[in-house]
């Protein structure tokens, strides 16, 4: 099979194991989908992109992955997969920013792929599952753990998200850093900031509160 094909009926295998997990009540049947939604994701998150026929080039002795994602309006310039992190970028919208602007959006790239953050962050997701299958079944056995159980839940969820957008802060600062020079991000950041408001709920801070962070960090060095 393609790297396509295999992509789509994983996705496929954790749409049915999502299901399954949400709507069953049986003890085996949740735990064998939760892990089946769990390792789906994995292998998912693993095929990105085929590599045998994606341009690359080599940058800062790591190998960033040319993409035309075939959409206008992608900017695609990310970190993919978990346990073997790649960077990859949008072949025509990177072109149109300047060498300065690539650096420094190469550089939060590098530091999401030299910390592993997408696996941390899935270790966390995969705790989230084991609370929520805990929970249910604290529920449907009527104990009195009930809340105990709904409270972990609810902290591992607000944990996924603060340790999220601490891990764009971090990289944030990693990119001024190397880079020497906080302009083009700052710059790229404001542009973002006025053309695509981020949502209250999203799991990135608002591009606003990166600059504000970027820009706290270099006074507290004045």
């Amino acid at each position: 099979m393609t790297n396509k094909t295999t992509k789509m009926f994983f996705i496929a295998v954790m749409m049915i194991s999502l299901m399954s997990f949400l709507l069953c009540n049986k003890t085996i049947i949740m735990i064998i989908s939760g892990v089946t939604l769990w390792l789906s994701a994995l292998i998912v998150s693993e095929i990105i992109i085929d590599k045998k026929n994606t341009s690359k080039i080599k940058w800062n002795e790591k190998t960033i992955y040319l993409i035309d994602s075939k959409m206008p309006s992608s900017k695609l310039c990310r970190t993919m997969g978990t346990i073997n992190p790649e960077i990859a970028v949008d072949s025509r919208f990177f072109s149109t920013l300047s060498n300065e602007t690539q650096t420094a959006l190469l550089f939060h790239e590098l530091n999401h792929a030299l910390k592993k953050h997408n696996l941390k962050r899935f270790f966390i997701f995969g705790l989230i599952i084991s609370l929520y299958t805990l929970s249910r079944l604290v529920v449907i056995k009527e104990s009195n753990l009930e809340s105990l159980c709904i409270t972990a839940l609810l902290g591992a969820v607000l944990f996924y998200i603060i340790y999220y957008r601490k891990n764009e802060y971090q990289s944030d600062l990693f990119s001024v850093e190397k880079s020497k020079n906080s302009k083009p991000l700052v710059e790229w950041l404001t542009i973002q900031a006025n053309n695509e408001p981020t949502h209250t709920l999203s799991l990135h801070p608002s591009y606003r509160n990166r600059i504000r962070n970027i820009m706290k960090k270099i006074s507290n060095f004045k």
